[in-house]
């Protein structure tokens, strides 16, 4: 009966096995890429296939910059070091830092020193630096302890000792069979909280390092894709006396990106290893350049027997950026020359296509119920909006996609409990950037 001693332990019993039956399903729903949920869970189930997450982005720009000396200064020569300091103009009401990633020289004509094509990142500089001791730290891994590190920008110097000031730049071991035991070389993974942690070889894989080595990492916090789209910038660190200086935008700031979610991590880590870091079908072409080059959003490839008059031993490469739509003659070469002409299969010769865009303008007429939500005309507009972009980056701002009608105005439907049937008029757009004045 309800009130005794053995209904209330059966009870106490029948929850505890529920609970055991649920922790163990999800326990065991987390040991699986496919259906895990919990970000760490994804990471490390990527790293059984050799791939490591993509952190956040920088945006990036491209700018000229000119320094005039002044009369009286005979200088012949300026270094803009690593970091060398940009403001932007405000976005938002909110102005953002940018950077130098390399140092940059140039000499002097006509009294003025230009540097031409500089990239700069969005980006607060940050370093750390430690000590190598085997016997506190026998696998040589170094926490870096902060959230929104751009793996992109991590820079390493190795100088042996305190006493010996000599050292050495390690770089990022991107192929292990092209690493051997005298490389200078580091690993990078993602930590437990989307941190990251670097280490060393071992004095088979890569240089293995010495007690005493001190280890300077410089790298970028990033912002992400909150910095995209900013259009003027102004030189910050005075790097002349005297001088006076002048940035010109060539390309404004995009391609600033958070971190990799976990469904990209669970969509994107079994192609990155069935692709094995070499370039032959479709596949492997886009998961290496989306795995190199975070700068895109979507990327599609296809051959050149495909084309109407069929084009042999040619593989034709378009890519739609993360901010805007435009890329620059910079980006295009970097992805042909240093992305797939080392990987891809040698008598087969890529070439760019410029991406020809098709806009959707949409007309949605919304009817709800008042009384079904506590959100207001605005906040409920605004819910609505959200779950269109949502849908189109996730079905239509994409390569090979169809547009369905029937899903989007599912997705606008289920955006509220509020909202009755609604409707949807599309029109198809062209926009055009025409030459003035001209037949």
């Amino acid at each position: 009966f309800t009130g005794s001693a053995i209904n209330n332990l059966l009870d106490i019993l029948a929850y505890n096995t529920h609970y055991q039956a649920f922790y163990l399903n999800m326990a065991a729903n987390e040991s699986y890429l496919d259906t895990c949920v919990l970000r760490s869970s994804a990471v490390s189930r990527a790293k059984s296939l050799g791939y490591t997450p993509q952190s956040v982005v920088s945006a990036a720009a491209i700018v000229n910059v000119t320094i005039t000396r002044s009369n009286t200064d005979t200088t012949t020569a300026v270094t803009m070091p690593r970091f060398t300091q940009f403001s932007s103009g405000a976005l938002n009401g909110q102005s953002y830092n940018f950077l130098t990633i390399d140092d940059v020289s140039t000499t002097v004509n006509n009294g003025v020193f230009s540097f031409n094509n500089l990239t700069i990142k969005e980006g607060a500089p940050a370093s750390k630096v430690f000590i190598v001791s085997n016997s506190i730290n026998p696998t040589q891994s170094f926490d870096l302890v902060d959230v929104n590190i751009d793996t992109s920008s991590i820079q390493i110097i190795v100088q042996n000792s305190l006493t010996n000031t000599l050292q050495n730049t390690f770089i990022l071991a991107e192929d292990a069979t092209t690493v051997s035991s005298n490389s200078n070389v580091y690993f990078i993974e993602e930590g437990m909280n989307a941190n990251y942690i670097i280490y060393f070889g071992d004095g088979v894989i890569g240089t293995q390092l010495n007690d005493g080595n001190i280890v300077i990492v410089t790298y970028l916090v990033s912002s992400g894709n909150v910095a995209n789209e900013l259009t003027t910038f102004a030189l910050q660190t005075n790097l002349l006396s005297g001088s006076v200086s002048n940035v010109s935008t060539i390309s404004s700031s995009g391609g600033g990106a958070p971190i990799e979610s976990v469904n990209s991590i669970k969509f994107t880590a079994p192609k990155s290893w069935v692709a094995q870091n070499r370039a032959v079908t479709i596949n492997d072409y886009i998961s290496l350049i989306k795995k190199r080059y975070p700068y895109f959003s979507a990327v599609t490839i296809w051959g050149g027997e495909e084309v109407t008059l069929p084009v042999y031993g040619v593989v034709y490469v378009s890519a739609k950026p993360s901010a805007g739509y435009a890329i620059t003659t910079q980006q295009i070469q970097y992805v042909l020359n240093e992305i797939i002409a080392p990987i891809s299969v040698l008598t087969v010769v890529p070439i760019w296509v410029d991406a020809d865009y098709n806009y959707l303008m949409l007309n949605l007429d919304v009817e709800y119920n008042s009384t079904q939500t506590t959100l207001t005309p605005t906040q409920l507009k605004n819910e609505i909006i959200a779950a269109v972009q949502n849908y189109a980056s996730l079905n239509i701002n994409v390569f090979n996609s169809q547009f369905k009608l029937s899903r989007l105005l599912r997705a606008v439907d289920d955006s509220d409990n509020s909202i009755d049937p609604s409707t949807i008029q599309v029109v198809l757009e062209k926009r055009l950037s025409p030459t003035l004045n001209t037949t």
